[in-house]
């Protein structure tokens, strides 16, 4: 499932779906096959769902089309996931950025790569101001 417009998406609730056994073939280098990706989203609520045995990440906040903030990510579940994180907020565009977002009171457990990420591998990303509290975290993998 994937959220995202040529610029920002604001005021979006996204509630109470299950995303399971998604792309389940072979997975091109450099693609981001979240189960629930979400780009240049603010000001917007993600409660409430499930994310379980995708081939790649659980659920991704990230800021390929416009920065992506005032979000609160909350009662979410990101389990089993093969390749990638749990739950992932990113800056891949160097002066957009993932900031002021709360991530609260979600499960992330047996994940392949870690339970709850936040990272920029790019100069001048910005991931900052979030705010990640109250989560079950619990036997991911790497990171």
């Amino acid at each position: 499932m994937l959220a995202a417009g040529k610029d920002a998406l604001t005021d979006l609730t996204i509630r109470d779906n299950v995303i399971t056994n998604n792309a389940l073939g072979t997975i091109p280098k450099g693609v981001d096959y979240e189960a629930l990706h979400l780009v240049g989203v603010q000001n917007s609520f993600v409660l409430d769902n499930q994310s379980v045995k995708n081939k790649d990440g659980g659920l991704q906040l990230s800021d390929e089309t416009a920065p992506s903030f005032g979000d609160v990510i909350s009662g979410n579940t990101a389990e089993n996931n093969a390749i990638d994180c749990g739950i992932t907020i990113v800056s891949h565009v160097a002066g957009h950025g993932t900031y002021n977002n709360t991530i609260s009171n979600n499960w992330s457990e047996g994940n392949a790569a870690g339970g709850i990420m936040l990272a920029t591998p790019v100069p001048g990303g910005i991931v900052s101001n979030n705010t990640v509290t109250n989560n079950h975290v619990e036997n991911n993998g790497r990171y």
